[in-house]
């Protein structure tokens, strides 16, 4: 009798303190997004160098078998990226992107914004992939220019279940004009992203439950050999645009490589913002969820799930894929050029062995006395050992010719003291030296110059080399564009270093003195 007794105490206060639970059930639906943003084509997963073991992390195999374990445990789900899907790996500029984009239908995304880089090919490559996906690619603020004629899809809007689903995909205009080669999209027009939205929102708001905004836009993201690294862009735009824009559930933004751990919740109009950093190292998951009758957000949980490919079994289908489209590049990717003695390293702050290696190819192709890359435009590192064709093309993926020029000193002057400002990365250079003080203010921390072992002249003329993507002002290097007899150097970046490689066969970089720089407190006092 006293079991019995005991046992159904026990049910009832089971019961009791679980009731809340089943009503609150009841009354609720949940929605899961699962996102990504400047997956960058990576294929394979990356040594995680700055972890302990340096361990495996990403690869679209393993991205996909957490994608489909998540799908399975959510009754409502849907799958996006905010752009940046191209440009990485070779196995992406070599087959023009076809490869991602077969990649990407194969894991079944539901709708992406385009980002950047997806037309570092050229704009007519763009609508070839756009039109291969068997998703919607989304930008509603990209028109033909001098027309109100749109590129590309502006929204779209699922249902799952009952839940109505509206999805606006931007690519920020400063993002635009900042970062891609104008060469490559000549007859298309970025419109401002907040007007845009202040048109779209409102016609879609009533006809929905959950809106998202699919944004790439703000500042680039900071390329070092620490994916996951610290300092990051802050995310003013996006703050900026959701704050201004009220309407907007779920903003999923890319283009600065920003991990948000905890969704940043918009005060004012409650906006929550996610990202990841990038390059497939994380998935995304945000559960909304919604009041089973007004479908309003009552409540959300998000986080980004790392992708421990160590841990994590690859999908099948997947995985062969990805085989098969490497394969198909191999044959150039193969060949063995030279080889490394030491790590080359990118370090988007300060001079780095591997910019040193790159601004030196680019003078030497050129025949200059000066050169110059971006920090941002170097993309992997090179480990120490045998250096190939396909690590070179990681290294610099993009399709830009060298140009030479001729340049005052007071230009060179100005172009040092943009890389010191740390907004896109510290110059990497050839052919000069500089000291650099990070405890004055930007524009004044470059205290002397040295071209050919005598002090920079600020009226003498001198022979420069770069990128055409640099030389018209990209990354904001604007000083540039005063550059007189500009013509190309008749090589493109990545022959470049790929014939000095071949030439020096050996690849020693040791030590770095090329930009000497005065210690500040911290990287983050003096970052944008």
């Amino acid at each position: 009798m006293g079991c019995k007794f005991l046992n159904r105490f026990l049910i009832f206060f089971v019961v009791i303190i679980l009731f809340p639970s089943f009503v609150y059930a009841e009354k609720t639906e949940s929605l899961t997004i699962l996102y990504t943003n400047d997956i960058h084509a990576q294929f394979q997963p990356i040594r995680a160098v700055w972890l302990k073991g340096r361990p495996r992390i990403g690869g679209f195999a393993y991205i996909a078998t957490l994608i489909k374990q998540n799908r399975a445990r959510a009754k409502h789900s849907v799958l996006l990226s905010a752009g940046d899907v191209m440009t990485g790996p070779p196995v992406s500029r070599l087959t023009g992107g076809k490869a991602v984009f077969d990649l990407l239908n194969l894991m079944g995304y539901d709708a992406m914004c385009l980002g950047n880089h997806e037309f570092d090919q050229g704009w007519e490559n763009t609508v070839k992939r756009m039109y291969q996906a068997d998703f919607p690619v989304l930008a509603a603020n990209i028109f033909y220019r001098g027309s109100d004629i749109p590129f590309a899809m502006p929204c779209v809007v699922f249902r799952r279940g009952g839940i109505r689903i509206g999805i606006i995909g931007i690519l920020g205009r400063h993002a635009a004009l900042e970062t891609i080669n104008k060469r490559l999209v000549t007859p298309l027009e970025f419109r401002d992203q907040i007007g845009v939205l202040e048109e779209w929102v409102p016609k879609l708001r009533p006809y929905v439950d959950v809106l998202i905004v699919l944004a790439h836009e703000g500042k680039a993201g900071m390329q070092s050999a620490n994916a996951e690294g610290d300092p990051q862009r802050k995310l003013t735009k996006d703050i900026q645009v959701a704050a201004t824009v009220p309407g907007i559930d779920v903003l999923i933004t890319g283009h600065a490589h920003r991990g948000v751990e905890t969704p940043i919740v918009v005060p004012g109009t409650g906006t929550l913002i996610v990202s990841t950093y990038g390059l497939g190292t994380r998935l995304g998951r945000l559960v909304l969820s919604l009041d089973a009758k007004s479908h309003k957000i009552v409540g959300y949980r998000g986080v980004l799930i790392p992708v421990l490919s160590d841990r994590i079994q690859p999908d099948k289908t997947v995985q062969a894929r990805v085989v098969k489209w490497e394969r198909k590049v191999h044959v150039i990717t193969g060949e063995v050029i030279g080889r490394a003695d030491t790590n080359l390293f990118r370090d988007y702050y300060r001079e780095s062995s591997l910019g040193d290696l790159v601004a030196d190819a680019f003078r030497n192709a050129a025949g200059t006395e000066i050169a110059m890359t971006n920090a941002g435009g170097l993309r992997a590192d090179i480990p120490k050992g045998p250096v190939s064709v396909g690590q070179v093309l990681a290294v610099y993926p993009f399709e830009n010719p060298i140009v030479r020029m001729s340049i005052t000193g007071k230009e060179i002057l100005r172009m040092l003291e943009h890389g010191a400002s740390l907004e896109y990365g510290m110059a990497q250079v050839s052919g000069l030296s500089c000291t650099v003080d990070f405890s004055r203010p930007a524009g004044k921390r470059v205290t002397a110059v040295f071209v050919g072992g005598k002090p920079l002249e600020s009226g003498k003329v001198y022979s420069f080399a770069t990128s055409d993507y640099l030389s018209n002002g990209g990354d904001g290097y604007t000083m540039l564009l005063k550059g007189r007899n500009v013509e190309p150097a008749g090589v493109f970046c990545t022959e470049a270093i790929i014939r000095f490689i071949r030439k020096i066969r050996r690849i020693r970089y040791v030590s770095l003195n090329r930009v000497r720089v005065r210690k500040a407190n911290s990287i983050s006092a003096v970052r944008k």
